[in-house]
């Protein structure tokens, strides 16, 4: 597999949480049996936000990559800032300014809940009328 550096003047490859999991989660089931062989399963399931990257769109480094990361601004009277929930950012970094992390963004998180209920019901055998016809 070929790395290729984010910003080329960087030679060391950017590392960052994984974005193909999420930090925290757990799964909660059970059966109930109950009377009349009634079965209740309930399934409850939770997963936070999943990390994912924010970029700019554009390709400043001419890598043919388009996955140029946002500076974090440190002046807010700089022209062209864009305000988020991250911070102040800056759509147009200039060499040396501090970029955005890999996987900066937090993805919503995921609630399940699920409930089976089932119903044995037993075959009866045929009744003695019954089979006599058959025959």
């Amino acid at each position: 597999m070929a790395l290729t550096p984010e910003i080329l003047t960087i030679t060391a490859v950017n590392m960052g949480r994984r974005a193909a999991t999420s930090d925290t989660g757990f799964l909660l089931g059970g059966s109930v049996n109950t009377r009349w062989d009634l079965r209740f399963n309930p399934l409850i399931s939770y997963q936070s936000g999943a990390p994912f990257n924010i970029t700019t769109g554009d390709d400043p480094y001419g890598t043919t990559l388009f996955t140029a990361r946002p500076g974090v601004a440190v002046d807010p009277t700089w022209p062209g800032l864009i305000q988020t929930p991250y911070g102040l950012l800056d759509p147009n970094p200039i060499p040396g300014e501090t970029v955005l992390g890999r996987n900066a963004g937090r993805g919503p998180a995921q609630i399940s809940v699920n409930l089976g209920v089932s119903k044995t019901v037993p075959e009866r055998a045929p009744s003695t009328a019954a089979s006599a016809r058959l025959r």
